[in-house]
């Protein structure tokens, strides 16, 4: 998975990139919860995708013969840090798994725009996230003294 020929590709790539990039940086990755804010940015970053995914579909389908060929270079996703979250563990490996779906669908081959099967596949997979961040709200955080101990 190290390029691509589809713009859209890349740029969902990027934004799923930089959602790693906050959560595995966020308050909660160190604590055994995650905290309201972070799932507020969260869901705003889900906005964000849901957002540009609606954006490519409105879209004509482009024609560029003379980019057909050319390789948009990805820069990976690494792989998640162990934590005390094991919310941001699952959200991180989801991340990574939308990611790699994405980057590896028939559409990375197109200049732009998703083919069907992908673009449902990617609502499936954002309706899944809204589901964990949901789940995430209403769980009761987990006091883990022991784990935390051995940590220190």
């Amino acid at each position: 998975m190290s390029s691509v020929k589809n713009l859209n590709v890349l740029s969902f790539h990027e934004i799923l990139r930089k959602i790693d990039h906050e959560v595995r940086n966020s308050v909660s990755q160190g604590i055994s919860h995650m905290r309201e804010p972070d799932l507020v940015r969260l869901d705003s970053y889900v906005n964000e995708i849901e957002a540009y995914h609606a954006h490519v579909l409105s879209q004509d389908p482009v024609d560029w013969p003379h980019a057909a060929n050319l390789d948009l270079t990805l820069t990976p996703i690494p792989d998640p840090p162990e934590t005390e979250s094991t919310s941001i563990q699952e959200i991180l490996v989801f991340i990574r798994i939308v990611d790699t779906e994405l980057c590896k669908s028939q559409s990375k081959d197109l200049p732009a725009g998703l083919v069907s099967y992908d673009s449902g596949r990617l609502t499936s997979n954002l309706a899944y996230l809204r589901s964990l961040i949901g789940f995430i709200r209403t769980a009761t955080p987990t006091d883990r003294p022991e784990s935390a101990a051995s940590e220190g």
